[in-house]
């Protein structure tokens, strides 16, 4: 297995694990973190196919023009996901965008330690302590944006497994 492919195993495994978190209704703080993970680890998949991998938490906002190149020539992702035209796809990717930047800057080491993370207790400029597991993340990581983000991963996880299986085999 090359390194890409495994990234992109290792990020649906992230994401089902959201999509069942999501699911059972968990707290969000959880949620949050498996669906950061998966973001992170699709961006590095991407980022290690066009040679410009890098080992940090916030690889998505490096790696989305990679990601954004890759999906706007491949018509197939736009039909699965019900998209007419490029400019439909433009429209959802700045969408996803916004989410996946603001869903990545909840690691911890992005976050820093006074700001919201998904991970571990922090505290804030007025000296309150918070946790992740009685936190609003706010709507930019909120069910419905974190419902179009996952359905996107999905499709775009899809599509590179199933390349990846038929170049391989």
């Amino acid at each position: 297995m090359t390194l890409e492919r495994a990234f992109f195993v290792q990020a649906r495994s992230d994401l089902e694990a959201a999509i069942r978190l999501e699911a059972s209704r968990c707290d969000n703080c959880q949620i949050l973190h498996a669906l950061q993970m998966a973001v992170e680890k699709t961006a590095k998949g991407y980022a290690q196919r066009f040679g410009t991998f890098r080992t940090v938490h916030n690889a998505f906002s490096t790696g989305f023009p990679r990601i954004r190149t890759a999906l706007l020539a491949d018509a197939s992702v736009r039909r699965r996901m019900g998209l007419v035209s490029r400019q439909d796809l433009g429209r959802v990717l700045r969408s996803v965008e916004r989410t996946a930047t603001a869903v990545e800057s909840l690691n911890p080491s992005v976050a820093g330690r006074a700001n919201a993370n998904c991970e571990y207790p922090w505290t804030d400029a007025a000296g309150v302590t918070r946790s992740p597991a009685r936190h609003r993340f706010g709507k930019p990581a909120g069910r419905v944006a974190r419902l179009k983000l996952e359905r996107f991963l999905d499709h775009v996880l899809a599509r590179e497994l199933r390349v990846q299986s038929l170049l391989a085999g």
